[in-house]
């Protein structure tokens, strides 16, 4: 069964869901903009996104042996700054819980557990229960604009280099993008109206 993919409006209208609040709006830019793993995103650090009291223009993780960087969008920039300034604490994470439940673990980043309660709570605010229940949550947004990049440019590899993964096969599973077969392009070019 495909998994959700989301229209250019419906991930609009997800980040506009998550506008309350800061965490959860910031945390949604952030993967919007950059298609990063959502762990890449939770090991940020605040000193990753900051350098002179200033928001970077562009952020970079590891990946394996590869460093990917992936420019911010205004929008992502100005989310990570206000964000930021609702952040008394000195936890060196990015994203951290709001209530941890003890001492230790109000030094660990936000969990990949909370953060797919985080994007189902949204999503079920666009899409039917069934829908959400079927797997769809952290991944959706990334594997939505890669979808939708591929689209727009009909180029496998702009999907690939934006996921930061190695072949076009591998990004052709991730998207669930089928191979068609020579048969099945036979059949093609014989309803063909020539």
């Amino acid at each position: 069964m495909a998994k959700l993919c989301m229209s250019e409006e419906n991930i609009k209208r997800l980040i506009r869901l998550a506008e309350p609040d800061e965490r959860d709006f910031c945390l949604l830019w952030l993967l919007a903009s950059t298609g990063f793993k959502i762990g890449e995103v939770l090991n940020l650090r605040r000193s990753d996104v900051m350098v002179d009291g200033e928001i970077v223009g562009a952020l970079r993780v590891r990946r394996g042996n590869k460093w990917l960087e992936r420019p911010l969008r205004d929008e992502a920039r100005r989310a990570l700054g206000s964000y930021l300034k609702t952040r008394q604490d000195q936890n060196p994470w990015l994203f951290i819980g709001q209530s941890p439940r003890n001492k230790a673990d109000a030094q660990r980043p936000l969990s990949r557990s909370a953060v797919h309660l985080i994007v189902k709570e949204y999503l079920r605010e666009i899409y039917p229960y069934e829908i959400v229940t079927m797997g769809a949550a952290t991944h959706v947004l990334r594997r939505s604009i890669a979808r939708l990049i591929w689209n727009k440019t009909g180029r496998i590899e702009a999907s690939r280099m934006w996921l930061g993964l190695s072949s076009d096969g591998q990004t052709k599973r991730y998207l669930e993008i089928r191979t068609l077969t020579l048969e099945e392009v036979n059949s093609v070019v014989a309803d063909l109206d020539l």
